[in-house]
């Protein structure tokens, strides 16, 4: 269906202002009360947003805030870092009487004579991302600067059509909303199966029937991992960011993934000394710790495993082996990374700002519990026969995550193709209502002139002619 009566014009010209905030030197920490500071982190992928870490500005400062405030209908937008080009709208249901953003947020704030609704769908659109995303300049926090209004095209359809638009979006996209929040729940309840699976297995409930068949079976025990190590634990090696780039490889706490090195294509590299090199380089079975870091990711372990060439280890961590007579290495890193272990690493971590750490004799201290080998054995193949059918259901729901934002695009890209809503040949043409918009964008400018005119003149009545 042909887009009948509708232009096309940059968002720069469908917009009454597009300003971003501040906040006061010194910045926000500590401030527990006054005006919401909005933030990138507070703009949510669904459009909508996350209070959850709330910032707030003084009144005052607020107050004195001639950009930034934020109003009913306002499209934000993330100006840099990595979310760059996120985009909420401020609905109804926006929480705040008053509320600003702060440096990292746009403010596009559209004419009355258009619809805001439809803007905010046209820029969440991949059409509208793909504009935004196109003067992105800079590294990995790089961002857009306020250019990408001029860049940004918007299909603009007559405004009786862009309130259908808007109308069926509304009755088709919650839908689909209410799909992805129901999908959006597996992660969770997967993450909790899998830490299940090892609390029954480090309880000594996953194996209970194979005890009752192996009668004979040792007794479990408990013992420090000071009596298991066999090297170590050695805190890894420090180098400034100029050695990096060629050299050995090199584990970053980033690299750690559900206990083992995600990939080993992905690791940096560094130059060493041969002395630096024969005093951190890694072998199979060596464990590694994550020893300084915030709360959430201390303690973080991997098993190595598939080292091919050289490597070596960041000073965020420690490295230590153990007896595999005693413990197997595949069952000690799937206890330090479930909930019991994770709990020994931290039970003496040393908090400070912003992160907690731990060292050598917490890592020591750590209790292990462990059965005879055989039955470490019988917990390792059962627990991984257990991961891999939650990694088949993460599999599934990653695919149907993935047809879910499909069909969103699909409609918004059918919407603004103008085959969403009917089209009316007696709505007014949208080449119309650019021509009001642009009109009454200029008044502003021209009062602006008259303003400076007359205070132009006013200060040439009250100066004194200088002698001829």
């Amino acid at each position: 269906m042909p887009r009948e009566h509708w232009v096309e014009a940059p968002l720069s010209q469908l917009l009454e202002s597009l300003e971003s905030g501040s906040r006061p030197k010194g910045g926000v920490k500590g401030i527990t009360e006054g005006v919401p500071s909005i933030g990138a982190e507070h703009l949510a992928a669904d459009g909508g947003f996350n209070f959850e870490n709330i910032r707030f500005v003084p009144d005052k400062f607020a107050n004195s805030m001639n950009r930034g405030q934020i109003k009913h209908l306002d499209i934000l937008v993330v100006k840099d870092g990595a979310t760059t080009g996120k985009t909420s709208f401020v609905r109804e249901t926006f929480p705040f009487p008053k509320a600003c953003v702060n440096e990292h947020v746009y403010i596009c704030r559209a004419f009355k004579v258009t619809s805001k609704e439809f803007l905010f769908h046209y820029l969440k659109s991949h059409e509208g991302q793909e504009y935004i995303m196109s003067t992105f300049h800079g590294a990995a926090q790089g961002g857009i600067s306020s250019g990408f209004a001029d860049v940004v095209i918007v299909p603009l359809p007559p405004l009786p059509e862009q309130k259908r638009i808007v109308e069926k979006l509304d009755s088709i996209l919650p839908k689909v909303k209410s799909i992805k929040a129901r999908l959006d729940k597996i992660p969770r309840i997967l993450k909790r199966f899998r830490q299940s699976i090892l609390s029954s297995a480090y309880s000594g409930k996953l194996t209970e029937d194979w005890r009752g068949e192996n009668r004979n079976a040792p007794e479990w025990q408990e013992t420090e991992l000071e009596n298991l190590i066999i090297d170590g634990p050695q805190n890894g090696l420090y180098k400034h960011k100029d050695f990096y780039g060629e050299g050995v490889l090199i584990v970053r706490i980033d690299n750690i993934y559900d206990g083992f090195i995600s990939e080993w294509g992905t690791l940096k590299r560094l130059r060493v000394t041969e002395k630096e090199l024969n005093a951190n380089k890694l072998e199979n079975d060596d464990f590694l710790i994550n020893r300084v870091n915030s709360i959430e990711f201390l303690g973080k372990s991997a098993l190595v495993r598939h080292i091919k060439e050289n490597c070596v280890f960041e000073s965020n961590m420690m490295r230590f082996k153990v007896d595999a007579k005693v413990v197997l290495p595949e069952y000690l890193i799937k206890y330090l990374n479930s909930e019991y272990g994770l709990k020994e690493l931290r039970k003496n971590a040393k908090d400070a700002v912003n992160q907690s750490s731990i060292n050598q004799e917490d890592v020591k201290s750590v209790i292990v519990p462990y059965p005879s080998l055989e039955e470490q054995h019988e917990i390792v193949r059962r627990v991984e026969k257990l991961f891999k059918l939650a990694d088949s259901l993460e599999a599934k729901y990653a695919k149907a995550i993935e047809r879910v934002r499909k069909i969103e695009q699909s409609v918004l890209a059918k919407a603004f193709r103008g085959e969403l809503a009917p089209q009316d040949p007696n709505d007014e043409p949208a080449e119309k209502l650019l021509k009001r918009i642009l009109a009454e964008k200029a008044i502003p400018s021209i009062a602006h002139k008259g303003r400076r005119r007359a205070k132009l003149q006013t200060h040439r009545k009250k100066s004194p002619r200088s002698p001829r």
